[in-house]
């Protein structure tokens, strides 16, 4: 039985909560629901969106902090957000710095393509020390079943435990709210909506390719940064341009909005885990047309929550959205569908329960109930830099 760690603290290290992509919004939920504020979890920032010199600077003073809290023996357990190439590297220095110290760790791994990036992007001793820091783990946390094999298949002796992604679900009176400001916009032509890093990873090609091929009225807004150029060029070789907006990176209000419009979410990905923009927009009702990639088919069931097309068939995620646009009732029950997935499986009221007792078993105490009338400190997140 691993020993109950008292009076220590969990480091919680990741990007910043006010970044953009999965971990970000992963942290965010986290924050907001209250569970680092219980466990009174402090956040190190070890990356921010910006240039060269401001990640530089966050990663740096990332190390003197975790450093500082090392030597005065205040940790108890690290919980590590980890991706795939540069993230890898950089928190592979944090989590070195911890075993220095004989302090346990949680490896959080986010990246969708993590497997591929070991088996083709790294030599024999960078593959050497992913092993390593595999094993070395505590538990190494997957966001699938599917995901769980794969790292069993990199380091077999790697301890694996399964922890989906939650979403908030929103309120019956936020849902109303946003409907009714958006009623006007709700069918008029029907909203088609992609959340995501615009690129050939996550099928933006494909989309606007199939898009094109629809007979169908139907208005697609594009929220996400990458590669938009590329995308707006070929919107407009396709003839697609009028019916298309790119509206970059959306903020989460900005997403609600749009998520409380949409008749139809679409996300044609090659590479996924599971997806933070599927879970946000089922846990909104709004029916899904994406791929059975990475851990989606966990969350989408084929002609129950959405419809599932093969990464690249462009003619059948035409044919999906087509049949979703021309059918409103069969996108109402879908949506259906998906919301009560969310608040069964998905939601933050179902997987909160499974984070903490994860850090029970890693050898934290509980907290203390706090008393009537008490007040416990805010987590500890370091601004950008």
């Amino acid at each position: 039985m691993i020993k109950k760690e008292k009076y220590k603290t969990i480091i919680m290290l990741g990007t910043s909560p006010e970044a953009h992509g999965g971990i970000a919004t992963v942290v965010g939920n986290y924050r907001d629901c209250g569970v680092l504020k219980k466990w009174k979890v402090k956040y190190i920032v070890t990356h921010v969106q910006g240039s060269g010199f401001a990640k530089a600077c966050a990663a740096g003073v990332a190390i003197l902090q975790l450093l500082y809290m090392l030597v005065t023996g205040r940790i108890g357990l690290l919980h590590v957000h980890m991706s795939s190439r540069a993230s890898t590297w950089r928190k592979s220095l944090f989590l070195l710095m911890g075993m220095m110290f004989r302090v346990p760790y949680l490896i959080h791994l986010h990246s969708p393509d993590f497997v591929d990036f070991f088996e083709h992007e790294c030599g024999e001793r960078r593959k050497k020390l992913i092993r390593f820091l595999l094993s070395r783990a505590l538990y190494v946390i997957a966001l699938s079943q599917g995901w769980a094999k794969d790292i069993k298949k990199i380091s077999p002796a790697t301890r694996t435990v399964i922890l989906f992604n939650s979403v908030p679900l929103p309120t019956a009176m936020l849902r109303e709210k946003e409907i009714d400001e958006s009623s006007s916009e709700l069918c008029d032509p029907p909203l088609i909506l992609f959340l995501g890093q615009v690129g050939k990873r996550k099928g933006t090609f494909d989309l606007i390719r199939a898009v094109a091929l629809l007979s169908e009225n139907f208005r697609l807004i594009i929220g996400g940064d990458g590669e938009l150029q590329r995308a707006q060029m070929l919107s407009e070789e396709l003839g697609v341009s009028d019916k298309i907006l790119f509206a970059g990176w959306l903020g989460k209000a900005e997403k609600d909005h749009l998520l409380a419009r949409a008749a139809i979410f679409v996300l044609p990905s090659y590479h996924e885990g599971v997806p933070m923009a599927i879970l946000e927009a089922m846990s909104w009702g709004v029916p899904i047309v994406t791929t059975p990639v990475g851990g989606i088919p966990e969350v989408v069931t084929e002609g129950q929550e959405g419809l599932l097309v093969n990464s690249g068939d462009i003619v059948g995620l035409a044919h999906a959205l087509a049949r979703l646009l021309a059918a409103p009732s069969l996108r109402r029950e879908f949506g259906e569908r998906g919301r009560h997935k969310i608040e069964s499986k998905f939601s933050i009221k179902v997987l909160q329960p499974q984070l903490e007792q994860l850090w029970v078993d890693s050898g934290m105490p509980e907290p203390e109930p706090v008393m009537q009338g008490g007040e416990v400190p805010a987590p500890e997140i370091q601004p950008k830099v």
